[in-house]
């Protein structure tokens, strides 16, 4: 249920943060999307800061795994 709650928690902020921007992201909107408390949310990102830090590691993260397999795409051709 962590890992649910954590990545529905990011999917919702990601959709927040794309039509609102950042300055719309707030942990309130977020809990209310998931169906959570936020005090849920603050006990696993630890308020809007650690919320959007998680976004950018998975972004990072994507961006990194995509990177790795163009350049190993290229390398087996």
């Amino acid at each position: 249920m962590r890992e649910q709650l954590i990545h529905d928690a990011k999917a919702a902020a990601r959709e927040i943060a794309a039509t609102e921007g950042l300055d719309g992201l707030t942990l309130a909107e977020v809990a209310r999307r998931v169906g959570v408390s936020s005090p849920a949310l603050y006990r696993y990102f630890g308020g809007r800061p650690g919320l959007i830090r998680a976004l950018w590691a998975a972004s990072a993260s994507a961006r990194s795994r995509a990177s790795a397999k163009a350049r190993w795409s290229r390398c087996a051709a």
